[in-house]
C-alpha cells in the first residue's frame, strides 16, 4: 500500500467526525431558523389565529414551513456535496496517481433526506 493511500485511511476518522459535526450543525441550524421564523412570524401567526386557526393548524404551518425549507435544503445540499467531494476525491488521487473511480453512498443520501425530513 502507497504511503499516500495509507495516510488516507489514518484521516478516516477525522473526516467521518467532521461529517457528523457539520450534519450536527446543520441540524442546529434548521432548528434555529423554525424557532427564529416562528418568533418573527407572530403577525402571522396572530393573523392565521384571527382567521380562525387554532393551535394545532399554527403548528401544521410551522411544521410544513421547516420541511419545506428543510427539503429544498437537501435537494440544493446533497448534489452539490456529491459533485465537490467526487471533484475532490478525484483531484487528490490523481495526485497520487492511483487509478480509481469515486463511490457515492447512496444510502447514506436516502437517510440524509430521510433525516432531514424526520427532523
Amino acid at each position: 500500500m502507497p504511503e499516500s493511500l495509507s495516510q488516507m485511511q489514518r484521516v478516516r476518522p477525522t473526516l467521518l467526525a467532521l461529517a457528523g459535526f457539520l450534519g450536527v450543525l446543520g441540524a442546529i441550524g434548521l432548528v434555529h431558523f423554525v424557532l427564529l421564523s416562528a418568533s418573527r412570524g407572530r403577525r402571522e401567526i396572530a393573523v392565521l389565529e384571527a382567521i380562525g386557526f387554532v393551535g394545532r393548524q399554527t403548528r401544521s404551518v410551522v411544521i410544513w414551513q421547516a420541511m419545506t425549507v428543510g427539503l429544498i435544503s437537501v435537494l440544493i445540499g446533497l448534489p452539490l456535496g456529491v459533485l465537490i467531494g467526487r471533484s475532490v476525491w478525484i483531484a487528490a488521487v490523481d495526485q497520487m496517481g492511483i487509478v480509481t473511480t469515486p463511490t457515492v453512498p447512496w444510502l447514506v443520501g436516502t437517510l440524509v433526506i430521510g433525516g432531514a425530513l424526520i427532523g
